[in-house]
């Protein structure tokens, strides 16, 4: 069965659509349709506290045609939730019953915390090394999640209202960079050393500048090392010369100071890019309640 996942976020609304297999203790996912729609909701609301008609009547045709979309697909299951721009809208409430009406796609509001656990459903499908522990750094447009992951739980985690569409308008607030900075110390502190696991567009495309493939770790001077010749080009020249799509390239140059300075905090020298994000948690997460349904009935 195909499971549909939908991702509102604050810089892009994303679609994906995969076909999950269970094998033995290991879980694998395929990926059969991926469709990333620039919305940017960020822009209206870390900047005037709502969601402008415009970007309303966006979001319903663009979960109209995700809702169609599916439906060619075969998707029987699907999820589709809002996070961080959604959360601080003052209007969020009705945009959201404004697109269930014209879309009939029902779409939920995330909390930092379940988003959070979303993201932790990826989990079951990487192969990670019993004992050790894993910063797991996932920077969207609006947020930033971190959660402490050892033998595939998780101990302990954060959201900071940091993300890279609230930095390219300067709306984060000097005591929330401090908060992070503080958790990341206190980890360090009491945890000792770190493997990081970072997702989002974003580190997908400065892993991909920094020329690794997915058996491969990027280490903090790397990702230094990207930043500063990505800042070396002007905004139409990573688009023209680097190929970055518009959206991407004025929010990369932010996500890599965000990466940088939890990774620096937290002492982490190396940093492991899966490629899995909320979409890919939010399916996982809907196998597993049909794996378990099914072996109850």
């Amino acid at each position: 069965m195909r499971i549909g996942a939908i991702d509102i976020g604050s810089n892009a609304v994303r679609l994906i659509i995969k076909e999950v297999k269970h094998f033995e203790q290991q879980y694998e996912s395929y990926k059969i349709c991926y469709t990333r729609v620039p919305i940017r909701l960020g822009a209206d609301v870390f900047v005037t506290g709502w969601i402008s008609e415009t970007k309303r009547d966006q979001l319903a045709k663009t979960m109209r045609a995700f809702r169609l979309l599916m439906e060619v697909q075969g998707v029987k299951q699907f999820r589709a939730c809002s996070t961080s721009a959604m959360r601080e809208a003052s209007n969020g409430k009705e945009v959201l019953d404004y697109m269930r009406s014209e879309s009939q796609v029902d779409v939920e509001l995330l909390s930092g915390e379940e988003e959070a656990e979303a993201i932790m459903a990826n989990f079951a499908t990487q192969r990670l090394i019993p004992g050790r522990k894993y910063a797991y750094i996932d920077v969207g447009g609006g947020s930033t999640e971190v959660s402490l992951i050892l033998d595939g739980e998780r101990l302990v985690s954060q959201s900071f209202r940091i993300g890279t569409v609230r930095l390219l308008y300067n709306k984060v607030d000097s005591a929330e960079w401090d908060r992070l900075r503080t958790f990341m110390d206190d980890l360090k502190a009491e945890h000792g050393e770190m493997i990081g696991i970072g997702t989002g567009g974003n580190i997908n495309r400065i892993f991909k500048e920094a020329g690794k493939n997915q058996l491969m770790d990027m280490s903090i001077d790397e990702i230094a090392k990207v930043k500063e010749t990505m800042e070396s080009y002007s905004y139409d020249e990573r688009i023209f010369l680097l190929k970055l799509k518009p959206d991407r390239a004025d929010v990369i140059i932010p996500a890599a100071e965000i990466y940088l300075e939890a990774m620096k905090h937290a002492g982490i020298q190396y940093i492991n890019v899966p490629k899995l994000g909320l979409s890919d948690g939010l399916i996982m997460n809907i196998f597993k309640v049909m794996e378990l349904e099914h072996k109850v009935t």
